[in-house]
């Protein structure tokens, strides 16, 4: 995987970006995100793919004694980022999943 063993979601541009992204998707107005499950599915497998991602992202607030001692609180931020991870692979369509961040 791209990030090196130890590092926190919140050092991740991948996610930080995302996160704000959604943010301001939300922000400017938007009510809704879409998933198409075609593109999701021909990226979420792939070893460098945002499942396996949001897994290691998700064991770097497991092990961080500040997200133990604040209740995990980037746990919900993880999950809006990945939210839009997804909406931005459907936006592309299924022919450039295999593409996403790379």
């Amino acid at each position: 995987m791209s990030r090196k063993h130890g590092s926190h979601w919140y050092d991740d541009s991948y996610w930080v970006g995302s996160l704000d992204r959604y943010l301001a998707h939300r922000d400017g107005g938007a009510r809704t995100l879409t998933i198409d499950i075609s593109a999701v599915e021909g990226a979420i497998f792939r070893g460098e793919g945002p499942g396996y991602r949001l897994f290691e992202a998700m064991n770097s607030i497991r092990n961080d004694a500040s997200e133990q001692s604040e209740g995990f609180r980037g746990v919900p931020r993880l999950c809006l980022a990945f939210l839009m991870h997804l909406h931005e692979i459907s936006e592309r369509g299924p022919e450039e999943a295999g593409e996403e961040q790379r």
